[in-house]
């Protein structure tokens, strides 16, 4: 790993120069971010001393921390020349590197033979995914500015398997998805080498779970139990005029009357007050003019 700067530099860079452009070079370089005064009058002069003496101050520290112990120790070397914030990405090597290396190489054949799948589904995912939305539009602006990198998806399943299908595929039929898998999207070089030493940025994750085609559901209704008893009214009806026979308009205007004679007589038994626990009652017809059978309960 080669560190552009090395350490006796770092460590002279502030005391050897006080002019501003080597106060620029310092914080070109990561080490602290100064504005460095241009002029010459003795004010400008206190301003670059002071600069200096604390850049000096912060080379001292970070050169003291190169000796401690760590971990990695060139890891933690860059950190302490050019600070906490200073983003690296260490070497790893993969655990599984011969079965991820079978995989990718299997990227085309489980999209169905069409490398853009991985591509359309890249483009929907940066709609809705934070992270894919940095890095696709980090790559849109690479290639409108010609740096050469572009677009590059390779797809793995882990585990491994013989003709396998791509999770992220429209469901088939008559191939019904694998109950749990791994998929795994990697943008790089096609030259990417997964035996070797590996370095790379981690974008996104997340867990979905995919519904099946088909499921055995039950529907469930609330309602009334109809009741078992027989019907306890029956209208009879008779044409209004004998001399016309029964139609559809004269047929359906009895049905309304009737409706509406049933909600002007109907009465619940708590309307009636102490009427109520005499019915139900029986009714009699009566004809005054004795023009048909009727019942008269006054005569003795």
């Amino acid at each position: 790993m080669t560190v552009p700067l090395s350490v006796l530099d770092l460590a002279l860079l502030g005391t050897r120069s006080t002019s501003a452009d080597a106060l620029r070079d310092t914080t070109q370089r990561g080490l602290m971010r100064v504005l460095a005064a241009t002029g010459d009058t003795p004010a400008d002069r206190e301003v670059l001393s002071r600069q200096v003496i604390s850049i000096a101050t912060e080379l001292a520290e970070r050169v003291a921390k190169l000796d401690e112990p760590a971990n990695d120790v060139s890891l933690n070397r860059l950190r302490a020349i050019f600070g906490s914030t200073f983003v690296i990405l260490p070497r790893f090597s993969a655990a599984n590197a011969t079965e991820l290396q079978q995989a990718l190489a299997n990227s085309e054949t489980i999209q169905d033979g069409d490398p853009l799948q991985a591509v359309t589904w890249f483009q929907r995912a940066a709609r809705v995914r934070e992270g894919i939305a940095r890095l696709n539009a980090s790559l849109a602006y690479a290639e409108a500015l010609g740096t050469g990198e572009q677009i590059n998806l390779q797809v793995a399943q882990l585990p491994f398997a013989e003709n396998d299908r791509w999770v992220a595929l429209p469901l088939q039929p008559d191939r019904p998805l694998s109950a749990s898998r791994f998929s795994l999207v990697v943008q790089a070089a096609n030259s990417l080498d997964v035996t070797g030493p590996l370095a790379g940025a981690f974008v996104d994750e997340w867990v979905e779970l995919v519904p099946n085609a088909s499921e055995t559901t039950g529907v469930v209704f609330q309602y009334d139990q109809p009741g078992t008893a027989p019907p306890q009214c029956i209208l009879l009806a008779v044409p209004p005029d004998l001399d016309q026979p029964w139609n559809l308009w004269s047929l359906q205007q009895v049905l309304l009357e009737t409706l509406d004679q049933a909600l002007i007589r109907a009465v619940d038994p708590d309307s009636l007050d102490e009427v109520g626990h005499y019915l139900p009652g029986l009714y009699f017809a009566f004809n005054r003019e004795g023009e048909t059978v009727s019942t008269d309960l006054t005569a003795a």
